[in-house]
C-alpha cells in the first residue's frame, strides 16, 4: 500500500476503527487519541480487560495470503492483556472487500512460526520514506485456525 498523504492515513485509520466499533457496537470501546500509541481500542468487562491493534487495510481480503503485524506491536498488545489474569489482546484487520478478521492473539498458537523480517516504511506518513527491516507476524488470512473470526459486510 502507497499513502499519498497524512489525511489518507487518517482516513483509513478512521475507516478501520469505525469498522471495528460498529461491528462491536454491543460494548463500550475506548479509542486511543495517541496516533501511535501500542493498541488503538480498549475495553473492559467485569472480569476482562481488552486492549485491540486496528488496520485498515486499501486491498482486498484476497490479494495477499497473510496480513502482518509488527512484532513490537503484539509484545506491547500481549504485555498490557497479561496485567491481568483474564486480559485479552486482539489484531482486527478489515479490507476493501468488506472482510475483516478478528485475531484473539493468546489463541493463536506457536505465533513463532509466522515471524518474519519485511522492509517497510519506518513510519507511514507522508514524506516519510526512510525504509528499515521490521520484524513481523505474517499471519495467515483464514478462519481456521483457533482464535480467528472472519466477518463479511
Amino acid at each position: 500500500m502507497y499513502i499519498i498523504s497524512n489525511n489518507t492515513v487518517n482516513n483509513q485509520e478512521e475507516k478501520g476503527r469505525g469498522v471495528f466499533l460498529s461491528i462491536f457496537s454491543g460494548m463500550t470501546w475506548t479509542q486511543n487519541q495517541d496516533k501511535f500509541g501500542v493498541w488503538d481500542a480498549s475495553g473492559s468487562t467485569k472480569t476482562t480487560d481488552m486492549y485491540c491493534e486496528v488496520k485498515s487495510r486499501a486491498i482486498k481480503s484476497n490479494e495477499f495470503y497473510t496480513t502482518f503485524l509488527e512484532v513490537k506491536k503484539y509484545n506491547h498488545l500481549m504485555n498490557l492483556a497479561d496485567l491481568s489474569p483474564t486480559g485479552k489482546a486482539f489484531y482486527f484487520v478489515t479490507f476493501t472487500d468488506g472482510v475483516s478478521y478478528l485475531y484473539d492473539l493468546k489463541k493463536i498458537e506457536n505465533i513463532e512460526i509466522f515471524r518474519d523480517q519485511r522492509l517497510m516504511k519506518e513510519v507511514t506518513l507522508e514524506g516519510q520514506t526512510k525504509m528499515v527491516m521490521k520484524d513481523i507476524y505474517a499471519i495467515p488470512l483464514y478462519a481456521k485456525m483457533p482464535g480467528v473470526i472472519k466477518y463479511k459486510s
